[in-house]
């Protein structure tokens, strides 16, 4: 064999650009990312909106009670308007469940959503729902339902 004849190499030579089309199997992974990603956010706007709507109509109806409450109402009226509303509230919310709770049930559900710290103004508002002299003033009341309707969580 000949020595020269073994040391002829070719020239380095570069390899023709890529074009981007088609696209690497990678980029549409990401593409897929990002469209399932998009579709997430606007479920999730979607349903927080829908929520908020719940929310804002519960609190609304029992505003009206506490107006009517304030004119011309009873005590223990409004402390029944309150748990209307509450239950309303529930079933807006897809808590169907918590509908036929009443009593000890309805109070032990009712303290679930909230923190320990507020579980008295529960006690006292069940205590009060049909007794003739309600040992929970009926403002009370009315905030402890405001509170409760804005921070059910479902």
């Amino acid at each position: 064999m000949d020595p020269t004849q073994s040391l002829q190499l070719l020239d380095i030579m570069d390899p023709s650009p890529t074009g981007w089309w088609p696209l690497p199997w990678g980029w549409w992974f990401v593409i897929l990312e990002c469209f399932f990603a998009l579709l997430g956010l606007v479920w999730l706007g979607i349903w927080l909106y829908r929520r908020h709507k719940r929310t804002k109509a519960s609190l609304s109806v029992l505003e009206q009670h506490w107006r009517e409450f304030n004119d011309h109402g009873r005590p223990g009226d409004f402390l029944a308007n309150v748990n209307l509303v509450l239950k309303r509230h529930c079933r807006t919310m897809g808590l169907k469940a918590a509908l036929p709770l009443s009593g000890d049930a309805w109070g032990a559900f009712l303290k679930q959503r909230l923190p320990a710290g507020q579980h008295s103004h529960i006690d006292a508002y069940l205590q009060s729902l049909y007794s003739p002299r309600p040992a929970l003033p009926p403002d009370a009341a009315y905030k402890a339902a405001q509170r409760w309707i804005r921070r059910l969580r479902c």
